[in-house]
């Protein structure tokens, strides 16, 4: 009597049925199957029409010009750099170049500079002559200088040397600048 007994209805007999889901994962496959055909071709239609080799060949072009404008820009920034580090440079040469200029206007033609040296508002300057007058003129026109506070604050005599064997006089002075 159990045999007769049945508790699984109809439908779902045939939708657990064997040739059900064999037919069903069939059509499945055959389905997968056309799709992919559809968008190989698909895809081979596309990469043959022009477009892709077209966006590919824009891409590179735009990466190249990328890479060529970047280094412009780096060229450009090391040179921006360089010039804003030049600049304090280029401004103090103008004082040296001044100073230089107006040193060398009151030298006369028997002294001999030994040393010249400039450092952070110093100018230490040595002069050597076998004329006590041509030094005496110099001493006279760096203290007018000082005086009139044309470029020099205070002028400092370090060293002075007579020579008497070789008829030589030394001077060394310490030049504080404005």
């Amino acid at each position: 009597m159990s045999n007769q007994i049945n508790l699984i209805s109809r439908k779902r007999e045939k939708l657990f049925n064997r040739d059900f889901l064999l037919r069903f994962t069939e059509f499945l496959a055959r389905t997968l199957l056309l799709l992919i055909i559809v968008f190989s071709i698909g895809l081979f239609i596309l990469n043959k029409s022009g477009r892709l080799p077209v966006l590919q060949q824009q891409d590179h072009s735009i990466t190249t010009n990328l890479s060529l404008v970047q280094q412009k820009i780096i060229k450009f920034l090391l040179i921006k750099n360089r010039l804003e580090e030049i600049n304090p440079l280029m401004q103090n040469r103008s004082k040296i170049e001044t100073l230089a200029v107006t040193v060398s206007q009151g030298i006369p033609s028997t002294i001999a500079v030994d040393s010249f040296s400039l450092t952070k508002g110093t100018l230490s300057l040595a002069v050597s002559s076998s004329s006590l007058p041509s030094i005496d003129a110099f001493l006279d026109f760096m203290l007018d200088k000082v005086k009139n506070k044309e470029l020099f604050k205070k002028i400092t005599i370090t060293r002075f040397i007579n020579d008497a064997q070789n008829g030589k006089y030394s001077l060394a002075l310490q030049i504080t600048l404005l």
